[in-house]
């Protein structure tokens, strides 16, 4: 009868679960002197459908950090209350929300919300929702190092529908306003890049036009890009693209490439594409492919001291 033993253990053990009412991912809490140091950090479960109303109500002082995955996509109203609710939020990520159909710009904030955020990942929907409030407040924009863009609103990128990217440019346009250097993280998704091939070729298109300039070069305060897209393979047309596209960044000093599928991180770690990149980007001193460093610097002198031919 040994299953029905554990059977029982089990169905107690959900039991016990199911009445626990705590927010999703790990919350960090702001130090306290009357705060034990193991008592900073608390791991909590994802919130259950069913307690999802609780963000309209629940205000956590000491709250600082956010990581919002439920089961199913949280109202823009109910997220917008929350956020208003716990301004001492300082590290947010929002996936499995609510991006309002037909709805944009978002919603304009005439006060500023989450004044002391530092870091942001999210939709380009609640990075300018968010980013635009800030600016309007020269204080809480300082406070801003970390800013991630993802094209969806759910924790896997894996879609199918294709995307517009112009919602990435709006995003970015709210990103150059700050006066902060900032660490800038793009999320690409989908099961083909057809659609940042694109997005690419229209921002060198402005750039080799006179009549409008990229957003992409007026980013003077990111010194640190990382650009995400391990779900699809790049074509070589996109490959053959991205060197001129990441010169676009007048001021980084470091590309980051991430996980990379297996025929990505072949490609990308080709002489002559890391040839590109640093003839591409003369400031870029660091490029992270997988989990390998190469200091562009010494890769350009090789190149030098071997007429250009590999590193």
């Amino acid at each position: 009868m040994y299953p029905t033993v554990i059977e029982s253990d089990l169905n107690a053990r959900r039991r016990k679960r199911r009445k626990r009412k705590r927010l999703s991912g790990t919350v960090r809490r702001r130090p306290s002197k009357k705060v034990d140091e193991a008592q900073k950090v608390v791991h909590s479960p994802i919130v259950p459908t069913r307690n999802i109303k609780l963000l309209n109500s629940v205000t956590l002082p000491q709250l600082s950090d956010f990581d919002l995955t439920p089961l199913t996509p949280v109202p823009f109203a109910d997220i917008h209350s929350f956020l208003g609710h716990n301004p001492s939020i300082e590290i947010l990520h929002l996936y499995g929300v609510e991006v309002p159909e037909g709805v944009w710009p978002p919603p304009s904030l005439t006060i500023p919300i989450l004044p002391h955020i530092t870091s942001i990942t999210a939709h380009p929907f609640y990075v300018v929702f968010i980013l635009k409030g800030l600016l309007l407040d020269k204080k809480a924009s300082l406070n801003l190092t970390n800013i991630a863009i993802a094209i969806s609103s759910e924790p896997s990128y894996v879609t199918t529908a294709p995307f517009n990217y112009a919602l990435f440019d709006d995003a970015l346009e709210c990103v150059a306003g700050f006066l902060t250097k900032i660490d800038l993280t793009l999320r690409f998704g989908g099961t083909n890049d057809s659609d940042v091939y694109n997005w690419f070729e229209e921002h060198l298109a402005m750039t080799n036009g006179a009549s409008k300039s990229s957003v992409i070069s007026r980013l003077d305060n990111v010194t640190s890009l990382h650009a995400f897209s391990c779900y699809f393979d790049y074509s070589w047309k996109t490959i053959e693209v991205l060197p001129d596209w990441l010169g676009l960044f007048p001021n980084l000093t470091s590309i980051d490439f991430g996980a990379l599928t297996a025929r990505n991180l072949r490609n990308l770690k080709k002489k002559e594409f890391v040839r590109k990149v640093a003839k591409a980007c003369q400031k870029v001193e660091w490029l992270y492919i997988h989990g390998e460093i190469l200091h562009l610097e010494q890769v350009d002198t090789n190149l030098n001291a071997k007429g250009g031919q590999g590193c």
